[in-house]
């Protein structure tokens, strides 16, 4: 995945050109959560019938065969590199240029606090499943699928209206509207209403991230695109990092408080960088602001 994923999201702009990275960064989501709303009832029946193990072999088989389609692209033209350095170079040189580069280090923060803070909600989704809402497997599978859901709606709309003006406002609404919903979600004890309100948190995350990704596409150069890709997929990684942390709190106060805890701190971080993001993302471009050391 660490080779996939960021080898996959630039050659999204190498095919489609940076004009319309907005539009492909959503169809691309689309996609994806398209296939989710359908896989994870199913897998959640395999689990039940046949053990975890087949689940696994499945999505093994899935993963082969869209290694398959792309080996059918073409037409795409190579950058070729100005200079050759090392790895170790390569590597010190995005990570340098990821932190001191302001409007690319505050996108990686915001992106950083969602992933620790945020996303840890996915480690306890088989306890909400299990001991809150006592739907078992395949409740499971149906959170998974509403969140799913909520995400293909969201990129649909996305890859329809064409470009977004006011990115950062946008960007910076969707993160806050995640952790408030995930807050929400973290307390309802009631599937129908969890499904709802976990399917509108995932339609927020993937507006933020969707204008995120762009965002960072569009205004890194492309010598460094690949080295600020591998790294935005270091931040993806912590992801799991951050299931350590909150099983330690779900095993002391419960899973729903130590979902709401992490979701509070995303909403808490997002209205304290609303007035930076709405200064610096102007018609989509970045700017410096006075904000720019407090982030």
């Amino acid at each position: 995945m660490s080779f996939k994923v960021p080898s996959r999201s630039a050659l999204v702009l190498d095919v489609v050109g940076r004009q319309n990275m907005l539009k492909a960064t959503a169809a691309t989501v689309a996609a994806a959560t398209g296939v989710g709303i359908a896989v994870p009832p199913l897998a959640g029946m395999i689990i039940e019938s046949y053990g975890i193990g087949w689940a696994y072999v499945a999505m093994g088989g899935a993963f082969a065969v869209s290694g398959v389609i792309l080996a059918f692209l073409r037409g795409v033209k190579r950058a070729e590199r100005t200079s050759k350095t090392s790895p170790k170079q390569d590597l010190k040189d995005g990570v340098n240029y990821v932190f001191t580069t302001p409007a690319v280090r505050l996108l990686f923060l915001l992106l950083l606090s969602a992933e620790i803070f945020g996303w840890a909600h996915e480690a306890m989704m088989p306890v909400m499943a299990g001991k809150v809402l006592n739907a078992g497997p395949t409740g499971l599978g149906y959170l998974l699928s509403a969140g799913s859901a909520g995400a293909l709606l969201a990129s649909l709309v996305l890859s329809s209206i064409g470009d977004i003006r006011r990115k950062g406002i946008a960007l910076i609404g969707g993160y806050i509207v995640f952790g408030a919903f995930l807050m929400l979600f973290a307390l309802s004890e009631w599937l129908v209403l969890s499904l709802i309100l976990i399917a509108i948190a995932y339609a927020s995350a993937t507006l933020y991230e969707t204008l995120l990704e762009t965002l960072l596409q569009t205004t890194v150069p492309d010598e460094m695109r690949g080295r600020v890709l591998s790294f935005q997929m270091f931040t993806w990684g912590i992801t799991g990092v951050s299931g350590f942390y909150t099983g330690a709190i779900a095993s002391l106060i419960g899973a729903q408080l130590a979902i709401s805890i992490g979701a509070a701190v995303v909403v808490l971080n997002g209205l304290r960088l609303i007035r930076t993001f709405a200064g610096r993302y102007r018609e989509g471009q970045p700017t410096q602001t006075p904000g720019d050391a407090a982030a």
